[in-house]
């Protein structure tokens, strides 16, 4: 639920654990065989996993796409380890409770943040996720999870699950997330149409849930409107208008970039990388995903993973109509049946309005509703299943190469991986602090010790030998400097090798292209045109722009240096939120153009944007802040 990116090694023990998980679900099958459903649902899954690994071998930025590719592999892996498994429900039974008790928990935070930290927190609660939107979505799960709980329990145990139900559903509330609560709403539609039968059955307990889940509603709506001055889930302060226009820019440009370059894809979890250039001028949204997350299958994995993606889901939804007019008279199996795919339609419906589909906790729920909804189907359809042994020799073929890449060389990687990230943050820390020697250390040991593919640390690397050489560049032998300059630039072009989108290697190496030469020579000029090709690649890197205004005032050419960064505010992402730097930078040079009054315009913008940033910084960690003190306090304790 911390997932905060890439750049933090958390990755590796969620990999590791779903890894052991998997091994431990298979491992009685190494002898006997494992039994795995042969079903349309289930072929079109194991397709679309196979697609996925097939994608890693042509991605542009293999690191990224691998970490992605074991994220989103977990789905399918974890299905097809406790589904074949001989005691598959209780297994599965064990993981839906695990999951419950999870998300309760996180319902419970998330109003203790409501009630308690709201002058630490952001308007719409979502600590400890990245957005409202994934906690939303995952509270929503929670609740046809516990229904599951309600809908057989009797006594306390009733009372307790549908109190359980009510608190997720007031916690929903307060991530004010109009796309969990339209997933949540289409879902138990749904529920009652076709479960009708044995929710009138046992009316009463429904009826006084339906009561007590409105009236929690109808009371937090009004908490919401007498606490903030407009509510996002009613759709007040025009708010609506403005994110759904977010969304139309983010699939115009989504559809632009797919229909560009249709086959192969630059790799799954690269959209981000590839973006850029195709963002529209009003668009402002951050940029990282495409809040379609099929769209963006296929403009990572090409449009074979969008047509295998919802190729899978319409058998997913024939399997299910087919189990309903078999379970006609099964009332208990068709809510069995039914509770599992609601929580997947609401999904389903999220993953078209958000990015739950590369978020962790997301993915462990789709994992466990799959298994779920499956074995309520073979309970009215019946098993049918086939058998894969290792004392077959056709099946050897393809089951050791599996195991071994899946339980051997994935987790050495994933170690690797996460070890690169550790040791690059300790290198990058020690530059902070100017400790150059500390810094080498650790970037070396992310290099040697890492992922090989990790762009991150080839970068880092550089850049202790570029302040190496700035730190002595009037000392230095011109020799020695050219050997120091050589060895920083292997650095950053391994780190483009590796990720051909990262301008700020190209940024790097233009920056030490313009300080180991004089004014007007041949090393401006080659800093210029590399960081016009990073502009071309990234047109919203400030750090890029800022640098090629630098090389063009270093060429006498103020002009040309103020248009670089005029041309970035046709963005209106960079109107909001370029830093202070780049708005002084462009200021100063208004004021040497005598430009007097777009310079006091733009000294305005800036001041209300440092006043708007501060207030949004403190509420944006203040809970983090929180959280952490106290941790550190029972530390100490």
């Amino acid at each position: 639920m911390f997932f905060r990116g890439l750049d933090q090694a958390i990755f590796t023990p969620t990999i590791l654990a779903v890894l052991l998980s998997a091994g431990i679900m298979l491992a009685g099958g190494w002898r006997g065989g494992w039994r795995v459903p042969a079903s349309m649902p289930s072929l079109l899954l194991a397709l679309f996993w196979l697609w996925m690994a097939l994608a890693l071998s042509w991605s542009r930025v293999p690191e990224i796409s691998a970490v992605f590719t074991l994220l989103l592999g977990s789905i399918p892996l974890l299905f097809f380890a406790a589904i074949q498994h001989p005691q598959a429900a209780r297994l599965i039974k064990a993981q839906k409770a695990a999951i419950a008790v999870a998300v309760a928990l996180a319902g419970i935070w998330a109003l203790a943040q409501f009630f308690f930290l709201s002058d630490l927190t952001e308007r719409r609660i979502h600590h400890p996720m990245l957005n409202p939107n994934n906690l939303a979505v995952l509270l929503m799960i929670g609740v046809f999870m516990v229904l599951q709980v309600f809908a057989k329990a009797r006594g306390v145990a009733a009372l307790a699950a549908g109190a359980g139900i009510v608190m997720l559903i007031c916690a929903l509330m307060v991530t004010q997330s109009r796309g969990g609560t339209l997933g949540l709403i289409c879902g138990l539609i749904a529920l009652i149409v076709f479960c009708r039968v044995a929710i009138l059955a046992e009316w009463r307990r429904f009826l006084a849930l339906a009561v007590a889940g409105a009236s929690a509603v109808s009371v937090f709506i009004l908490l919401l409107i007498s606490r903030y001055e407009y509510v996002r889930i009613v759709g007040g302060g025009g708010d609506a208008a403005g994110s759904a226009n977010e969304r139309l820019l983010l699939l115009r440009s989504g559809l632009k970039m797919m229909a560009d370059h249709p086959f192969p894809g630059s790799g799954l979890g690269t959209f981000y990388l590839s973006f850029p250039p195709y963002r529209h001028p009003a668009d402002l949204s951050d940029g990282y995903f495409l809040h379609i997350d099929p769209l963006q299958f296929g403009i990572e994995m090409s449009p074979v993973a969008t047509l295998l993606f919802y190729g899978f889901c319409i058998a997913v939804l024939a399997r299910t109509v087919h189990a309903l007019r078999a379970s006609a008279a099964q009332p208990q199996s068709r809510l069995a049946l039914m509770l599992p795919f609601c929580g997947l339609v609401g999904l389903l419906i999220n993953i078209h309005v958000n990015f739950d589909l590369y978020m962790m906790p997301a993915q462990m729920c789709a994992a466990v509703l799959l298994m779920v909804w499956y074995r309520a189907s073979e309970d009215i359809l019946g098993e049918n299943r086939i058998t894969l042994s290792l004392r077959n020799a056709a099946h050897r073929v393809f089951l050791i190469p599996f195991c071994f890449l899946l339980f051997v060389c994935a987790p050495v990687w994933t170690v690797r991986a996460g070890i690169g990230v550790m040791e690059s943050d300790r290198s990058v820390q020690a530059l902070q602090a100017g400790n150059l020697e500390e810094a080498a250390a650790h970037a070396a040991k992310a290099m040697h010790l890492g992922a090989r593919s990790y762009y991150r640390a080839y970068y880092i690397d550089g850049l202790w030998r570029s302040q190496a050489i700035q730190k002595d560049l009037a000392a230095l032998d011109p020799a020695r400097r050219d050997e120091m300059v050589a060895e920083a630039m292997r650095s950053f072009d391994l780190s483009l090798r590796y990720n051909p989108y990262y301008t700020f290697a190209m940024n790097a190496e233009a920056f030490l292209y313009a300080i180991t030469t004089g004014s007007g020579s041949l090393g401006l000029i080659r800093a210029q045109v590399l960081l016009e090709q990073a502009l071309a690649i990234d047109p919203l890197n400030f750090d890029v722009r800022m640098g090629l205004a630098r090389v063009h005032l270093a060429q006498g050419q103020a002009v040309r240096a103020a248009a670089v960064l005029e041309e970035g505010r046709k963005w209106d992402a960079v109107k909001r939120f370029a830093p202070v730097p780049y708005r002084i930078m462009l200021i100063q040079l208004y004021q040497a153009q005598g430009r007097a009054a777009e310079a006091s315009a733009l000294t305005e913008e800036m001041q209300n944007y440092i006043a708007a940033q501060q207030g949004a910084q403190a509420l944006r960690t203040g809970i983090d802040r929180w959280v952490n003190a106290k941790i550190e306090m029972l530390l100490q304790r």
